[in-house]
């Protein structure tokens, strides 16, 4: 509370001295309005649903040394839900990067909204991938 007097009448005091002509620099003069005009208007904003996810395979190609492999990628859904960009946040094995992306742009969502328009929206999907024969 007391913060709030001391803000208020320190921008009073810089009014007051613009007013009365003592402040050389007119464009940068402090000037005081609306607390509630200097805050955002409220957003709302609803993430993008999983509506499809392909089925993971390991690729033939690549033996996995442990049980299962971690990637996590981010992905810009598109106002149709498509995914649009996708890139590697975290690898546990990166010869599994190429199949990973490759998954990726297979998902399938409902596309993300903020304020009810559909917008593009950046969300984080895990794929893993398991060692052939253990799932």
């Amino acid at each position: 509370m007391k913060k709030m007097i001391c803000i208020y009448l320190n921008v009073l005091i810089i009014v007051m001295i613009g007013i009365c002509g003592k402040c050389k620099n007119k464009e940068n003069m402090v000037v005081e309005t609306d607390s509630t005009s200097l805050l955002p208007p409220p957003y709302v904003i609803q993430r993008p649903e999983l509506l499809f996810k392909p089925k993971i395979l390991t690729p033939p190609k690549v033996s996995i040394d442990r049980d299962s492999v971690l990637i996590i990628i981010q992905v810009l859904v598109d106002t149709t839900g498509i995914v649009e960009n996708a890139q590697i946040i975290k690898s546990d094995d990166k010869r599994l990067n190429k199949y990973a992306l490759k998954y990726a742009y297979k998902y399938k969502f409902k596309p993300g909204k903020v304020n009810n328009k559909n917008t593009k929206l950046a969300i984080a999907i895990q794929i893993t991938f398991y060692r052939r024969g253990k799932y």
